[in-house]
């Protein structure tokens, strides 16, 4: 067959009219005659070898604007510059995804953490020291929870939480007063360091201040019974908020309590 109509040489490729339509259009691949009165397309046979040489370099992740370059200049020379520029970019972009796929397992292994955690209750734990960045203005009266203060930032340092990760919390002093630390902050002025020790913990469900200091409260009397003497300055971590879901049931926080023994 010498000619091809576009739906003979559609078939005779597998690929959709329209797809060719497309081609024609864009100029990657243009008929070799086209009949005036009737419209129809007719390509040639060297145009049909043409093109499934373009699929196979769309399959490889070329673009049209690739495949029309490619048959306007094509030399041994264009030819090996192209795949090799080609492979550079795949392997950023393997190299990029690689990065994204790790973030999201390290996301999943510490929601089901999270999960796994709830059923822990009430425990002593020692906690290795850590090294935070503790916003310098207390947090305003008028903010209700954590998530509200560290989103509607009152201070510039502030960095907006992320999904699924630890990376915010308070520390609340005697008088009530609470101040936001955030473990993304780079400034080194406001470094802060929360000593290693033995801290009374439990998990809070909800983002209502005022239920956190309840709940360290009860904590505190529950550590006193037990023998042990509990700081009244305590930790707050948030670890799992409004990004991760809309329950507020679902929002969860660790109140850590730090004890000495009698």
């Amino acid at each position: 067959m010498d000619k091809f109509t576009i739906g003979q040489l559609a078939k005779h490729v597998d690929i959709n009219i329209g797809a060719l339509r497309h081609y024609d259009k864009v100029g990657v691949l243009k008929p070799e005659f086209v009949n005036p009165e009737t419209n129809y397309r007719y390509y040639s046979k060297g145009q049909a070898e043409e093109l499934i040489a373009i699929l196979e370099l769309r399959s490889l992740g070329m673009s049209l604007t690739d495949c029309k370059s490619f048959y306007k200049q094509r030399t041994y020379d264009y030819t090996l510059n192209m795949f090799k520029e080609h492979l550079h970019t795949l392997e950023e972009t393997i190299c990029e995804l690689e990065g994204n796929a790790q973030t999201i397992r390290e996301k999943i292994n510490y929601l089901e953490d999270v999960e796994t955690g709830k059923t822990l209750g009430m425990h002593y734990k020692f906690i290795e020291q850590r090294i935070v960045r503790l916003l310098p203005e207390p947090i305003p009266d008028n903010f209700d929870t954590l998530f509200e203060a560290i989103t509607f930032k009152h201070n510039p340092n502030t960095v907006l939480p992320t999904i699924a990760t630890v990376n915010y919390g308070a520390i609340v002093h005697s008088d009530g007063t609470s101040y936001l630390f955030n473990t993304k902050l780079k400034d080194q002025k406001l470094m802060c360091s929360i000593e290693s020790g033995l801290f009374l913990c439990d998990l809070y469900f909800g983002d209502c201040r005022e239920g956190l200091h309840n709940k360290a409260q009860e904590l505190q009397y529950i550590a006193y019974l037990e023998g042990f003497v509990p700081n009244e300055e305590y930790i707050i971590v948030c670890l799992q908020d409004l990004c991760v879901t809309t329950l507020h049931e679902e929002i969860v926080y660790q109140i850590q309590i730090p004890v000495t023994k009698n």
